[in-house]
């Protein structure tokens, strides 16, 4: 992951990294998208609103109108989608790049009665990156 070039460290990517870390410890919530509780599109809209990007809340419409990049292209910040029940994309987690995992690190909000945070990579699922 992440062989491409490094982004730049005031790149909208890190922007966005930077703000969803300052969400570690949020609970998890269905349709939250505040201090308060996040649900995982939720993190992200809010990581790349404060980047300047608007995303929608929703994984699949954040996939769609996003820039699909190959897998070896993900830098920080880029995000990664999954099909997680075999009915289209319904999680999207948010690359880190290096971290308590390494370089296969990411930060999401992951299901109800969990908070904000890094997590390993994992690949059961993955549908693809994509870059806001």
């Amino acid at each position: 992951m992440g062989t491409g070039l490094p982004e730049q460290p005031g790149g909208a990517g890190a922007v966005a990294l930077r703000a969803a870390e300052s969400y570690l410890g949020v609970p998890y919530a269905w349709g939250g998208a505040s201090r308060s509780g996040v649900d995982c599109s939720g993190l992200v809209l809010l990581a790349w609103r404060a980047a300047g990007v608007d995303l929608l809340h929703s994984a699949a419409l954040q996939y769609a109108d996003s820039t699909h990049i190959p897998l070896s292209q993900v830098q920080p910040g880029d995000l990664l989608f999954y099909d997680l029940d075999g009915t289209g994309i319904d999680h999207v987690v948010m690359y880190v790049g290096s971290g308590v995992y390494g370089a296969d690190t990411i930060i999401q909000a992951a299901y109800p009665g969990t908070v904000v945070e890094f997590d390993p990579l994992w690949y059961g699922g993955l549908v693809g990156a994509a870059r806001p």
